[in-house]
């Protein structure tokens, strides 16, 4: 599998065979669970969670990556932002080309990588 990449709450995490949940024999989920669950479902649990515990990009990175290859696998789903002046408010998620992302992740890795920079590159484009 091609390493994807998934922007969640202005930061970018690879998604790779190593990290995908459905590979791990220890997945939660059966599979007719896994085939239930909706996209705006996973939305509201990496949402949710994400509000009960802001640093989670930062201390539950596995987590995050976890459910970002569930989105992107159910719908195609590749970034999701949080929005809003306070929390819980307005949830923003979208296809943003891999290319895109994978500029933003080399720019993350010079230090470069800001919440304008996000802003700019893909949430001011998406409607």
């Amino acid at each position: 599998m091609q390493s994807r990449y998934f922007l969640f709450a202005d930061e970018i995490f690879r998604l790779d065979e190593a990290t995908d949940p459905l590979a791990n024999p220890r997945f939660p989920l059966t599979r007719e669970a896994y085939d239930r669950i909706t996209v705006e479902e996973l939305v509201a649990l990496l949402t949710e969670t994400f509000a009960n515990e802001p640093e989670l990009p930062l201390t539950r990175p596995g987590f995050v990556i976890a459910v970002g290859h569930m989105l992107n696998e159910k719908g195609g789903v590749n970034a999701v932002r949080p929005s809003g002046e306070s929390w819980p408010g307005a949830v923003k998620w979208a296809f943003v080309p891999e290319a895109s992302l994978a500029m933003l992740s080399r720019l993350r890795e010079m230090g470069a990588l800001t919440p304008q920079v996000v802003e700019e590159a893909v949430w001011s484009r998406v409607a």
